[in-house]
């Protein structure tokens, strides 16, 4: 690599951290002008830190959300976020790790800084992490309001996982970057080498440029002025000739194998005949599944043909064995495509149950604690350590009784709920998790626009060799056109789950819904039954049929 190549490298790899810090301050300056984050900052600064625990969750959910779909729409989901009203009497953290702030604000030009809406990057080692990766680097800017008022400050932070990437150059050189007062930003381990106390840092009148130590050592660099850092590429004076020898090497061998080749095809096209390829090419000609061998004499032509008769029996032999596992293979397809849709669901309520176990025992209310806690264990071991991929009503009934409990928890006396089951149908084999997402989807979307009390009622029954399960709810039902699609959507033989999962969606159309159809179908294949319709009185019914014995099993 010469000098203008090193150069070249240190200005690429400048660009690339300008990048990556760049896409971190849009997502500080999302957070900084959202409309959410500057209310809930202003209602504070009016009223100051909510007292009661409803309040302070009102604020949490709404900045978690905020915070998760930022980071998810800008491809920062491993990013922290701390928020900070103007006093430092009030945070609100997603992804904690280690905070920086303090330690900004401590410093008097750091402090002038974000004051005068600049932003300030901060580099620490987490020393309190037990993960390997324990070097943190934080952007901290303020919150202002439209008529200037700072209402408190944002703290966006990640790890070096990214930053390591951009700077991994390879075994030929090492990169190390330095901000604007020379201290160490990468690797961040300690600067040991004598010849780098001697660095010098680039500025606005020498962005770029080389230098060149006693030893043989080059150190190109590349000065941002977006962030004010400095990056140092160092080579090796044996490393610029690398690959030069390596292109001589590869040259030789090139060669090398070309000349062994030509002579190779001389020596074989000389010393072969052609009848004898012929009738060995006609053999291989009628070759098919119920014929896999070559009738060729073996004892006619030179040792050689019997080589290549050998090499053919062998391909064959290894062909055979490739089609008998492709079939298996395809043969097990279904099974992993049932385990894959299985893996993809888990309880999306967790968040809110932790909550309210929080607030039973700020209550001393231990009975419910314990109670509230072993519901959830179940719920937990019931979805994480099934080793069997079908279970039976019994079970799922079971699950989602503890499912409703918890929201019972929560609700209180809006929501109740009935569950009927016979004998015969609670040893009905089913996919794990069937009857709770449709029990989710009709407290999160039925009863989204609808007054309480809000009632939800599963019956299971075997009737005639098939058993039915039905699901309703006193919702706001659901339109003939919402149902026109899922039903359509439901009914497809050929749909792939990918697309469902991509498609994002959570309410009565989405993934949930139709990943339990796809599990089910999987189970009982065109013997499945499903329909969806609006009740007389208001609200929805899923009806879900199929025989006692699974098509699959």
């Amino acid at each position: 690599m010469t000098n203008q190549n090193t150069v070249q490298l240190a200005i690429k790899v400048s660009q690339h951290v300008d990048s990556y810090l760049q896409q971190i301050d849009q997502v500080s300056k999302y957070f900084a002008t959202n409309q959410a984050v500057l209310k809930i900052l202003s209602l504070i600064a009016q009223n100051g830190v909510p007292k009661t625990s409803y309040r302070q969750l009102i604020y949490s959910r709404t900045l978690d959300d905020t915070f998760a779909n930022a980071l998810t729409v800008t491809s920062t989901p491993t990013c922290s976020v701390y928020l900070y009203n103007d006093s430092g009497t009030y945070s609100d953290v997603f992804n904690d790790r280690k905070s920086s702030f303090r330690t900004v604000m401590r410093d008097a030009a750091s402090r002038t800084a974000i004051e005068n809406r600049q932003r300030v990057l901060y580099a620490a080692k987490n020393e309190n992490s037990n993960a390997g990766n324990k070097r943190l680097i934080s952007l901290v800017r303020g919150v202002f309001g439209l008529n200037g008022t700072q209402f408190g400050y944002i703290e966006v932070q990640d790890d070096y996982t990214e930053l390591t990437k951009i700077c991994d150059i390879g075994p030929t050189g090492q990169v190390i970057i330095l901000d604007s007062l020379g201290k160490e930003v990468y690797p961040l381990s300690g600067r040991t080498e004598p010849n780098q106390a001697d660095l010098k840092l680039g500025n606005a009148q020498n962005p770029a440029g080389s230098l060149t130590f006693t030893g043989g050592d080059l150190y190109a660099y590349a000065w941002s002025d977006f962030t004010g850092y400095t990056v140092f590429v160092k080579e090796h004076a044996d490393a610029v000739l690398a690959p030069l020898i390596y292109l001589r090497g590869a040259t030789y061998g090139t060669i090398l194998v070309i000349t062994l080749f030509a002579l190779a095809m001389v020596y074989v096209i000389s010393t072969i005949l052609m009848v004898p390829i012929r009738k060995l090419r006609d053999s291989v000609v009628q070759v098919n599944l119920e014929n896999m061998k070559l009738n060729v004499d073996e004892h006619s032509y030179s040792d050689e043909i019997q080589l290549l008769n050998s090499a053919f029996q062998d391909m064959l032999h290894r062909l055979k064995r490739s089609i008998e596992k492709t079939t298996i293979l395809n043969r097990e397809e279904m099974n992993a495509r049932f385990a894959a849709l299985q893996a993809r669901i888990a309880p999306h309520f967790i968040h809110n149950v932790l909550y309210v176990i929080s607030i039973l025992a700020r209550e001393k209310r231990t009975d419910d604690v314990e109670a509230t806690c072993k519901r959830l264990s179940d719920m937990l071991r019931y979805v994480v350590h099934s080793p069997e991929e079908t279970v039976t009503v019994g079970d799922e009934v079971a699950y989602a009784l503890d499912y409703l409990s918890l929201q019972k928890q929560i609700y209180d006396d809006a929501l109740n709920y009935n569950m009927y089951v016979d004998a015969e149908s609670r040893r009905v084999l089913l996919p794990r998790l069937v009857i709770q997402p449709f029990v989710e989807n009709s407290i999160h979307n039925g009863f989204k626009n609808k007054l309480p009390p809000w009632n939800i009622e599963v019956r299971c029954e075997v009737e005639a060799g098939r058993w039915n399960l039905s699901i309703t709810d006193n919702g706001c039902g659901v339109d003939e056109e919402t149902v026109r699609r899922l039903l359509e959507k439901a009914a497809s033989e050929q749909r792939e789950f990918s697309s469902v999962a991509a498609s994002g969606e959570t309410e009565i159309t989405g993934m949930a819904i139709l990943n339990t159809c796809s599990r089910l179908r999987l189970l009982y294949g065109a013997l499945l039954g499903f329909e969806i319709s609006t009740n007389a009185v208001g609200g929805t019914t899923v009806l879900i049929s199929g025989p006692v014995q699974p098509e699959r099993l």
